[in-house]
């Protein structure tokens, strides 16, 4: 399962496919993303995910954030 939250902690969206599943979590993401116009995390079954809205109709790649949410 999988959860997407803005970068500073509010859950935007619980409950959705992980990529073990389908990609509906990550285009979700990328969706959120683009209609705020920021970055968004995305916890997914591989990880944490920081996702960047589009520009100009290019999106950066998502990246590994997992070391930031990973116990001491």
């Amino acid at each position: 399962m999988a959860t997407i939250e803005t970068t500073d902690g509010n859950e935007i969206c619980a409950g959705l496919q992980g990529c073990d599943v389908c990609d509906e979590a990550i285009h979700a993401a990328q969706r959120h993303a683009d209609g705020l116009q920021a970055d968004v995390v995305l916890h997914d079954d591989d990880g944490a995910w920081l996702v960047h809205p589009a520009i100009n109709g290019k999106r950066e790649q998502a990246e590994d954030i997992d070391h930031l949410f990973a116990a001491d």
